[in-house]
């Protein structure tokens, strides 16, 4: 269940985000001096939300990833704003934690199947034989009974 593209709903986001102690640390912080920074602020805890609901449900996106490590890496003053309490470092490694538990389950599954394979081919190759012996038997019986 490799489910790389999952988003939670415009809803749930919105809904977790108008509860979001974060919100009001954006809208009271005078370090944002204009309108496109609190919304770039805003959009990027909008993103730590869509992870930390993803997180819960165990899915994975690696749009949402890729795009929390680039504001690690960046280190913007938004991104030390919302990362006070090393909460984007949390979702950067619950996502990261979640893909490696799917490739994992992934693996495991893959393993599984080729444990079968052997116990497949041999049980074909068994009613083979058996198909063929009882087409030579016939073929003798008919061929006495001639």
């Amino acid at each position: 269940m490799m489910a790389g593209q999952s988003l939670p709903s415009v809803i749930d986001v919105q809904n977790q985000y108008n509860s979001d102690q974060d919100k009001s640390a954006i809208e009271n912080d005078s370090n944002l001096i204009n309108n496109e920074q609190k919304e770039q602020a805003e959009e990027l805890l909008k993103v730590i939300i869509s992870a930390e609901l993803l997180i819960k449900e165990k899915k994975f996106n690696q749009e949402l990833l890729t795009k929390l490590i680039k504001e690690k890496d960046n280190n913007t003053p938004i991104y030390q704003l919302l990362n006070k309490e090393n909460r984007t470092e949390q979702a950067i490694y619950g996502l990261a934690m979640v893909k490696k538990s799917q490739e994992s389950n992934s693996n495991n599954n893959s393993v599984d199947n080729n444990k079968n394979k052997p116990i497949i081919i041999f049980g074909g190759l068994f009613l083979v034989v058996l198909g063929l012996a009882m087409m030579i038997r016939v073929r003798n019986r008919k061929q006495k009974s001639s």
